[in-house]
């Protein structure tokens, strides 16, 4: 087993983002963690790289454990554990579905049993950050959870490195490579520079037969600095964390139909058809101006078996007074014919707000049924007391922002 120390020059930006991510915990005590594999199957692959980031010293280190043969993959293992018993947050992207599970089954493939026993603590300190991503991934149109994908996005560089796919045949070459380099140092024969591209005892060996003594060297640099990439990215995505918190109700928000000192467009300064809905989190502030239309939309009811609709006035009213109506002037409303006409003054909202799980029994305004896009009156918007409310309605219009204005939500 080798190890390979480095540093990152992204420690300003570990600790901006872990203070709004991590409020109040100890910075030293957060690891960053990848693994690299040769297969995405564990039944088919072994693990023979695992690199890990921490902050110390107002620094960040890596630390890579790399095992020169498939014979010290619980060897690295077992180090990586050594390591992640000393931390209260082991943070990765896909972590818990990919890296975590991959480890336990190796062992249990290895029969490591007692390293096995420790397994369980990987899971209880774990901090997935694709979850964070999936949860606003459809509100800011992110199309992929692809690190690479996401990486662009949040503002860090992506260089050609090896592929995924690779890896495995790299990783044989390496280890080949290395072996062809012992037995050179040993016979002192040069002639052994072509000794795998003249033994064939398998069709396979074919693959092999550029294999030179410094490919394993080369190997190893490529596939160092692509796991130190992985795990950097992790920071990157952290750029986004202001809208992870935001999501847990860490910011407050103020509404108002005028603009007062708020900093926004001098075109809107004097527009009184618009709300400002102004974000404070920490030390970010953001005012996001929503415009007021007046149109003639249709209030649906959620609870449309509740409601008859009567065509000739074209709405639905509650069976409760409906019943006393004639028969024939009625009949049962559906879910697009649960409605009354309304006109007025409204702002848009995003649909993943109407959607929502605390909206699925509130009533919703839309021009028909199909259209996707929904509103709420003004008054009603002015009206809310329940400060929670307001947040939820605010948290997804800060996201429908984010998806046109990305770089201003960032840290």
């Amino acid at each position: 087993m080798k190890e390979f120390r480095s540093f990152s020059d992204e420690s300003d930006l570990f600790k901006k983002t872990t203070d709004i991510m991590f409020p109040g915990s100890d910075k030293e005590q957060i690891l960053i963690y990848d693994i690299e594999t040769t297969s995405f199957e564990a039944a088919n692959g072994c693990i023979f790289l695992i690199g890990v980031m921490f902050y110390q010293n107002d620094e960040l280190h890596f630390l890579q454990l790399f095992s020169e043969s498939i014979d010290e993959e619980a060897l690295i293992i077992g180090k990586f554990f050594d390591i992640a018993e000393n931390y209260d947050v082991l943070l990765s992207y896909k972590g818990e579905s990919f890296d975590i599970p991959f480890i336990g089954k190796r062992l249990y493939a290895l029969k490591q049993n007692e390293l096995y026993k420790r397994f369980t603590m990987l899971r209880s300190r774990s901090y997935d950050i694709a979850g964070e991503i999936m949860s606003v991934k459809a509100s800011v149109r992110f199309s992929s959870t692809k690190l690479d994908y996401l990486r662009k996005k949040c503002g860090q560089q992506v260089p050609e490195r090896i592929s995924g796919e690779n890896i495995s045949k790299f990783y044989v070459e390496h280890i080949a490579a290395a072996k062809l380099k012992k037995l050179l140092e040993t016979t002192g024969n040069a002639a052994n520079h072509d000794m795998i591209g003249e033994y064939h005892p398998k069709p396979v060996i074919d693959e092999l037969a550029h294999i030179k003594p410094d490919s394993g060297d080369r190997f190893l640099s490529d596939i160092l600095y692509r796991n130190r990439e992985n795990i950097e990215s992790v920071i990157y995505l952290l750029r986004l964390s202001r809208l992870f918190s935001m999501r847990k109700g860490r910011f407050n928000v103020n509404i108002s139909t005028e603009c007062d000192d708020i900093d926004v467009e001098s075109s809107l300064k004097n527009n009184i058809d618009t709300v400002f809905f102004a974000y404070f989190a920490d030390d970010f502030e953001l005012t996001v101006p929503i415009s007021i239309e007046t149109v003639s939309l249709k209030q649906f009811y959620p609870n449309y078996k509740d409601y008859y609709y009567f065509p000739a006035e074209d709405m639905a009213v509650h069976k409760s007074i409906a019943e006393f109506a004639a028969s024939g002037s009625k009949k049962k409303a559906t879910a697009k014919t649960a409605y009354r006409n309304v006109s007025g003054r409204f702002i848009p909202v995003p649909g993943a707000y109407a959607r929502s799980e605390s909206n699925k029994d509130a009533s919703f305004y839309k021009a028909e049924f199909d259209s996707d896009d929904y509103y709420i009156p003004v008054d009603e918007l002015l009206s809310l007391k329940d400060n929670e409310k307001i947040k939820e309605l605010a948290y997804y219009l800060l996201l429908e922002y984010a998806s046109r204005n990305l770089n201003d939500i960032m840290i």
